[in-house]
């Protein structure tokens, strides 16, 4: 189901992004090196997802991971640097208003980390 919500938004936005349905880290070599890799889900296979888009990401180009999970931070941190990697860390947190009597309170959703890492001419 997450797929076709993926779909609607390339197609509304015209986004140059290709849909691929499948597992990782298994379906990535169906493809072609990537110029850019957002991971948003890892199933429990982080680590090996990481390794196999950041060998075939070409240098200058951005790996993005968006974690819920501060655990899966601290090992997207750990693996930044044992690939000599300095990652630009930013946490972004959003609050919801929702009604109380004749007002209105704000409520904080599920942070995210996106860790951003780009790979460099040397890797």
């Amino acid at each position: 189901r997450q797929v076709e919500y993926l779909r609607e938004n390339v197609r509304r936005h015209a986004a140059n992004v290709s849909v691929v349905f499948g597992e990782a880290p298994g379906v990535l070599s169906t493809l072609p090196d990537p110029d850019a890799v957002l991971v948003g889900g890892s199933g429990g296979k982080l680590i090996e997802i990481l390794n196999a888009c950041w060998n075939r990401l070409q240098t200058g180009s951005r790996l993005v991971v968006n974690l819920v999970l501060l655990d899966h931070l601290t090992e997207v941190w750990a693996w930044c640097r044992r690939n000599h990697v300095r990652p630009d860390v930013t946490l972004v947190q959003v609050s919801k208003a929702h009604p109380l009597s004749d007002s209105f309170r704000f409520e904080g959703t599920t942070p995210v980390y996106i860790v951003q890492a780009t790979r460099p001419v040397n890797a």
